[in-house]
């Protein structure tokens, strides 16, 4: 909290509730607890993107992590427009209508299209897997596929099991296994609630 708050960061977002750097909390130290940055909360529109692009240099992450979101967005905002206003993050998470909608390829040649770009680039497959790319390498994570219709959340999770092992050191293979898992959990845990 003390190096986000010097460095102008007014909150942190500690187990999914935004705490103020300022008057920083005494943490259960015996238990893991997930801590993020903010950098920005902006509504995405074409009136705030220099607000983005400026939340994304001030980001000065290893793993800073964009989302495509959707391919109809990515369309209308345009895909070399997109690559240049987030040239600065490092990671690109995007499924496969989202990386056509970037570069006009199938997801694996995409992927390392865009690698090119990013230093890491993975394209989700929905029941398929997802894959990932750095440099001229590629990597492939089948899952067991789950009789659902309702998938809303597994691309967060996904998010999150990928990029944590990423950021842990993990090779990109297991990063991208551990992304599969984490997903597949969420969804059936969600099954149950």
């Amino acid at each position: 909290a003390k190096w986000a708050k010097g460095k102008g960061y007014d909150f942190l977002r500690v187990d999914g509730e935004f705490l103020p750097t300022a008057q920083w909390p005494r943490l259960d130290r015996f238990r893991e607890h997930t801590i993020e940055l903010p950098v920005a909360d902006l509504r995405v529109a074409p009136a705030n993107e220099a607000a983005a692009r400026a939340a994304l240099e001030r980001a000065h992450t290893h793993w800073l992590a964009v989302d495509a979101a959707s391919a109809r967005l990515v369309a209308a905002f345009g895909g070399d427009r997109f690559l240049d206003a987030t040239a600065a993050a490092g990671v690109l998470l995007a499924n496969a209508e989202e990386a056509r909608a970037l570069t006009g390829l199938e997801a694996g040649e995409a992927a390392l299209a865009l690698a090119r770009r990013y230093r890491v680039v993975c394209v989700k497959l929905g029941r398929a897997g997802a894959l990932a790319a750095t440099g001229g390498e590629i990597v492939r994570a089948e899952v067991q596929p789950l009789d659902r219709a309702d998938t809303l959340g597994a691309g967060d999770a996904f998010a999150g099991g990928f990029l944590l092992s990423l950021a842990r050191g993990l090779d990109l293979a297991v990063a991208l296994r551990a992304g599969c898992d984490t997903a597949t959990a969420a969804l059936r845990g969600s099954a149950r609630a």
